[in-house]
């Protein structure tokens, strides 16, 4: 309920272009494997119709831009950072 229905999120660094199917199948699988929950750190309204947040999923790093259109999120850019490797 938080998206249009033809709502698009890139993320540039992965070259994926998701469909708003793709993305909550996407938050789906990560989530019954447990991988990690997302926890939003910070969110600043940019401008009434944009949204930046920084958020946290395990040990990985996210910033996004989110383009809202009737109070729903249109478009998204997100830029992840993945967890730093150990050794």
């Amino acid at each position: 309920s938080q998206f249009h229905p033809s709502a698009v999120i890139e993320r540039p660094a992965a070259r994926e272009r998701l469909t708003l199917d793709d993305f909550v199948a996407d938050h789906r699988e990560h989530a019954a494997r447990g991988d990690y929950d997302v926890e939003v750190l910070r969110s600043l309204n940019a401008g009434g119709t944009n949204i930046v947040i920084e958020a946290r999923a395990g040990s990985a790093r996210c910033a996004g831009i989110y383009d809202l259109h009737d109070g729903r999120i249109a478009g998204a850019v997100e830029y992840w950072v993945p967890p730093a490797e150990t050794g």
